[in-house]
């Protein structure tokens, strides 16, 4: 697959659906490429389309086993979900610390989903919301903090 984008793809779907197939991907190193394409495994990142037609015929000596392998290990929903449960495991048992939300608080930004924990009053709705600190999780109904929250 050739992919020569030169703007900054936020996510390049169409890379992962390559991988998917085992086709290695020739891609311009810009935007999300450097996060997926692993030089000389998946593909080749390049610099400009001379660069791309020089790693053409090199693609063709990627093994395409191999590359479905990492997309297997990388970007399938599974090894997502995996993921997510893992870390939400080591969150609730407080293993490991929360990075700060560099937006700011989102019960702040939204106390009309959020109102049981921004108010502390648990009657306002049927939220059941755990905070989130830097070393440990707690039931809370303050402001302060992140929060997991569901509809009960």
């Amino acid at each position: 697959l050739l992919f020569p984008i030169d703007w900054p793809e936020p996510f390049g779907l169409v890379l992962i659906e390559a991988m998917a197939n085992g086709t290695p991907v020739i891609a311009f190193g810009r935007g999300s490429v450097p996060e997926i394409i692993e030089d000389g495994l998946t593909g080749f990142i390049v610099d400009d389309i001379a660069s791309a037609a020089r790693a053409a015929p090199l693609a063709t000596h990627l093994d395409r086993g191999a590359i479905r392998r990492r997309f297997e290990e990388r970007f399938t929903a599974d090894r997502m979900a995996r993921d997510y449960l893992a870390l939400y495991q080591r969150v609730l048992h407080g293993d490991t610390p929360i990075k700060p939300d560099p937006i700011g608080d989102v019960a702040a930004m939204q106390p009309g989903l959020f109102m049981s924990a921004v108010s502390g009053d648990s009657t306002s709705n049927s939220l059941d919301c755990v905070q989130l600190t830097a070393s440990k999780s707690s039931t809370s109904t303050t402001a302060a903090g992140r929060f997991l929250c569901n509809q009960l």
